[in-house]
């Protein structure tokens, strides 16, 4: 009830067409991306097999040899690490999915479950001090809660994305200080006169001679063209 650690939960929707889970956390993120640390992730979390007690070392040797944690971690040790009730949490689907209208139009979406009675969290002390007086308190309080007549409730709420060429508009993506327009200039400061070099060059080497062609990096200018053709990538 007291540990800062991630509380999950499930849902089951009973559609027309067949059942469809969601599981997520009540936090916005999640500690890897690589399914192939799950496992060990997992292990790394849970109690030793000789004491049966959790293993501090075992934990933050995951976290810190794995970076992509962080995010994660700074959310378990932060304020809202420690819920202060199950009906004082948000939760979230963890992961991105996509959606598929009639139209056959994809979608990036995420889901938000935002609690209907706030957000509420417990600091160290307390948690500490309701760990000692009523270890079940959570389960308590939701039991009570329902009892009394005060059901808890969450809004649904889905973040929506165009889906995208991730290639062609990110990854092709070149920004660099040296594209100016008029009115804006240099100064001196040689550090911005070095990347103004620095970083054309390094896109005609990454993407190619011709990178400023490609669609997400060309300008909307009519007319301001040059008679440029050929080469390669062009």
């Amino acid at each position: 009830m007291a540990w800062r650690d991630p509380r999950g939960f499930a849902l089951k929707f009973y559609t027309t067409e067949g059942n469809y889970d969601l599981v997520g956390n009540n936090t916005p993120v999640f500690f890897i991306r690589d399914t192939m640390k799950f496992p060990h992730f997992i292990r790394s979390q849970k109690r030793r097999g000789a004491s049966g007690l959790r293993d501090n070392d075992m934990q933050w040797d995951f976290w810190t040899l794995n970076t992509e944690s962080a995010h994660q971690v700074t959310w378990l040790m932060g304020d809202r690490g420690i819920p202060a009730t199950l009906r004082h949490m948000n939760g979230y689907g963890s992961h991105t999915y996509m959606w598929i209208n009639a139209a056959g139009e994809k979608f990036w979406i995420k889901y938000h479950f935002k609690s209907d009675q706030g957000v509420k969290c417990l600091t160290q002390e307390e948690a500490n001090r309701l760990a000692g007086e009523d270890a079940d308190f959570h389960r308590r309080d939701l039991y009570e809660a329902i009892g009394r007549g005060e059901q808890p409730s969450w809004t649904l709420r889905v973040q929506v994305m165009p889906s995208a060429n991730f290639f062609a508009q990110i990854e092709q993506a070149a920004f660099e200080p040296s594209a100016i327009v008029p009115g804006i200039g240099f100064s001196p400061d040689k550090m911005l006169l070095g990347r103004t070099f620095a970083y054309a060059d390094t896109h005609r080497y990454r993407i190619g001679p011709n990178y400023l062609q490609l669609p997400v990096n060309r300008h909307r200018v009519d007319g301001a063209y040059t008679y440029q053709f050929d080469g390669p990538m062009a």
